[in-house]
């Protein structure tokens, strides 16, 4: 069985997840409509809808979100993990070491 050299992939089929990921940007920027999200986005509400209705993963306003709202990637992408990851978790602890006279 094939295991991944990148443990924290995100397997995403670009052609569906669409309509989730839209609703969970609404969510993410808090608006209530998707019509103010294409208004923020700066895209007309036919194209916002063209992507919901073809239920098309939408990955340069997932990006752009995540970005700009520190929301989870994974979370905006899957609804795996929290919608906000507690940064506390997320941080990587290293030994310290005194470097003298480096040369």
């Amino acid at each position: 069985m094939p295991t991944s050299k990148y443990p924290n992939e995100i397997k995403i089929n670009l052609n569906q997840c669409g309509k989730v990921a839209i609703e969970h940007l609404v969510k993410a920027y808090g608006f209530t409509t998707r019509q103010a999200l294409a208004d923020h986005l700066g895209v007309s509400k036919s194209t916002l809808a063209n992507r919901y209705m073809k239920d098309k993963f939408p990955a340069d306003w997932i990006i752009q979100c995540e970005l700009a709202t520190g929301v989870s990637l994974r979370w905006l992408s899957t609804s795996d993990d929290p919608m906000r990851l507690d940064a506390r978790t997320q941080v990587v602890s290293s030994n310290k070491i005194k470097i003298i006279d480096a040369k």
